[in-house]
């Protein structure tokens, strides 16, 4: 049962994220401002709060498939990348008001004895961009590895949930849903 409760615990901090602020960007658009983003920059040229729209003019990547989920109010963009020669597929997720909340990305690594050498890559990307974690847990068998990073804009966390996951999420945006 600890097992479980780890597992859905490290499930719920995936949802989390982390990045950089006071960064902004300009989508394109001919800088109308339905298109402009000014806000921090939160992952892969993103910022929380953005539209769809304005994920798809900041994402580089393969567009491979693009859900709306009426129950659940979100929208999610599903693309595929590489990172550090690694495949990786970047879950965008949007809420009922069309914002950007929630990213995460997995590995497309097939075989669970590349997971400790893959989350042992993107930790160390990870601690150059967001410095000492707040939370670092591995255990012997190499499969239940858990990092987290958090700030007052986002947190982000790095585990090993089937594929190894980093996932972000507005914390701001968070908490305004969690109020209504």
């Amino acid at each position: 049962m600890k097992k479980v409760n780890c597992i859905v615990l490290l499930f719920v901090a995936v949802l989390l994220a982390s990045c950089s602020k006071g960064n902004s960007v300009n989508n394109g658009n001919n800088g109308k401002d339905e298109s402009a983003f000014q806000g921090e920059i939160s992952v892969r040229n993103a910022g929380w709060g953005m539209s769809a729209k304005q994920v798809k003019q900041s994402e580089s990547a393969e567009l491979v498939d693009t859900q709306t989920f009426e129950e659940e109010q979100v929208t999610l963009l599903e693309y595929k990348d590489t990172f550090q020669e690694i495949p990786i597929e970047i879950k965008y997720v949007l809420n009922k008001d069309d914002k950007l909340y929630e990213v995460d990305i997995s590995t497309d690594v097939k075989s669970t004895e590349d997971y400790p050498s893959v989350y042992g890559s993107f930790k160390d990307t990870l601690l150059n961009k967001f410095g000492e974690p707040i939370q670092d847990q591995t255990d012997d068998d190499g499969l239940n590895w858990f990092t987290l990073w958090k700030n007052d804009e986002s947190t982000v966390t790095l585990q090993i949930l089937g594929p190894v996951t980093i996932g972000y999420v507005s914390n701001r945006i968070v908490e305004e849903q969690d109020k209504l």
